[in-house]
């Protein structure tokens, strides 16, 4: 008898938050693969199940994915689990969901919890498109030329952040996208849920108020016009970024005021081009 690959989604906080399906076949599992064992070990306590469990996660899954493989090989029946949600978003569950599939072993999805249709479910904003990016770049630049890139699709970005992170990621998007409507929601079914929706700025000052914890998400309404149709006097540009060069070059001021204003580069330039350069150096 050939074995099966189960990918199963969990809880991502409320513990009943599981299918009845969900709990028959971690109940008949010969092994659970779990992204983290501590997180999976409360879950399986709670609705008394006894299966083997092993780690499989970013840093041992090259190690684990024979062993993996040899109980399927024995017709094995194997649930991949993530720490909460559904295993193959913004975790390491694809490599071992492919190597099954490339050896001929049925994978066979146990639907349930997920934060991002969660998040999108009660955010409140029109998100009939949107592109989900997992968690954002950690480096400035980086992150701020992915948002930029994302508004100018003109479509709306769903994307998962830490607390340490986001102060930062709130500071990127209000740079690039300071009119964007946003939703930050936060423990999402457990005792602290917690919406905020607002501009960037808004919500950055709220969450300086008060710094919170858990695990978050951001949700960002579609710009329709992709910043691309924003119009501004010359005047308008040019005073932004004579205020802006009392802290820098002018040729640092002309790209930080293309991307507060949310229009290309080259406007400001021909805009500001008979200004002489001064105020910071370097």
């Amino acid at each position: 008898m050939a074995g099966e690959l189960y990918v199963c989604a969990t809880p991502i906080g409320n513990l009943e938050d599981i299918t009845l399906r969900a709990l028959r076949i971690l109940g008949e599992a010969h092994l659970i693969a779990a992204e983290d064992t501590q997180r999976t070990r409360v879950l399986l306590a709670h609705y008394d199940i006894a299966a083997p469990l092993i780690s499989y996660n970013e840093h041992n899954r090259k190690q684990r994915l024979p062993v993996i493989m040899e109980k399927l090989k024995e017709g094995g029946k194997v649930v991949l689990v993530s720490d909460a949600g559904t295993p193959g978003i913004a975790d390491p569950g694809p490599m071992l969901v492919a190597e099954a599939r490339k050896r001929g072993f049925p994978v066979i999805p146990l639907p349930g919890p997920s934060a991002l249709s969660t998040a999108l479910s009660i955010c409140g904003l029109g998100m009939t498109q949107f592109t989900f990016t997992g968690f954002l770049p950690r480096r400035a630049g980086e992150r701020e030329r992915l948002l930029m890139e994302l508004r100018q699709s003109g479509r709306g970005v769903v994307c998962y952040e830490s607390p340490h992170r986001i102060e930062a990621a709130l500071a990127s998007l209000a740079k690039v996208w300071p009119d964007a409507k946003v939703a930050f929601l936060r423990e999402l079914t457990k005792i602290y849920e917690e919406v905020l929706v607002g501009s960037p700025g808004q919500i950055a000052a709220e969450l300086k108020a008060r710094p919170r914890r858990g695990e978050m998400v951001l949700v960002i309404e579609g710009d329709r016009d992709g910043g691309q149709e924003r119009t501004f006097s010359q005047e308008q540009i040019r005073e932004k970024v004579v205020v802006l060069m009392e802290v820098m070059d002018k040729k640092q001021a002309i790209k930080e005021a293309a991307a507060e204003l949310g229009i290309p580069k080259r406007i400001v330039y021909r805009a500001v081009i008979d200004l002489p350069g001064r105020g910071k150096m370097g």
